[in-house]
């Protein structure tokens, strides 16, 4: 199991979710489906690898084996980010609600997550709940460090619920070579070409 688990993580580096995930399911496996860690670890090699279904597996898999309120909690939105990931790519009003029901059961348990509730203000604007949505992320901006990368973006969810389901390029933040950094939103305003590259790649 562990040279399993080894392997997967391997995999990881390399950029090879899929293979990774069935390294940390047979790792899992060998283990009896009792190796929270395996689990949590295929979790994020499926999420990687937009394998949704999978994800959700290996989530409920961890609310199956954790006993500790706290690990709970993050199976909970571990499970919530699936079906959220899910509905954004199938655009299913059934997934939005199983998301926003995850991460309801997470707050349960730990009411201030900040990145729960971030995701569930998300759900709730797929939903076309905007009043909920906007209490959410507002709630948010209460709790969350101004630093928080998606602190600029979710003050302007406040203002305008709908831009939470619009088509948006994810946040990042990267630190530039002359040591400054910068984030997507930072550019709000501003035509932004992102060009992907690698020193080992001769064409680029």
């Amino acid at each position: 199991a562990k040279k399993n688990h080894d392997d997967g993580m391997k995999l990881m580096k390399e950029d090879r979710a899929a293979l990774a995930l069935d390294e940390f399911r047979k790792a899992d496996k060998q283990d009896g489906g009792h190796c929270v860690l395996c689990e949590l670890e295929a979790w994020e090699a499926a999420m990687e690898a937009a394998d949704f279904k999978v994800a959700r597996e290996q989530a409920t898999a961890m609310l199956g084996n954790v006993t500790i309120p706290g690990y709970k909690a993050q199976a909970d939105y571990m499970l919530g980010r699936a079906w959220l990931s899910d509905g954004v790519k199938d655009k299913h009003d059934k997934e939005f609600e199983a998301a926003d029901e995850a991460f309801q059961a997470a707050l349960q348990i730990r009411p201030n997550y900040p990145d729960c509730i971030y995701e569930d203000g998300a759900a709730l604007a797929y939903l076309k709940h905007d009043n909920q949505a906007v209490a959410r992320f507002q709630s948010f901006l209460k709790i969350a460090a101004p630093n928080d990368l998606n602190y600029p973006r979710v003050q302007r969810f406040v203002e305008r619920p709908e831009l939470a389901r619009a088509r948006m390029a994810p946040n990042f933040r990267v630190t530039t070579i002359d040591d400054k950094t910068v984030t997507l939103e930072s550019l709000a305003g501003k035509v932004v070409l992102i060009d992907f590259w690698a020193t080992w790649c001769g064409p680029c």
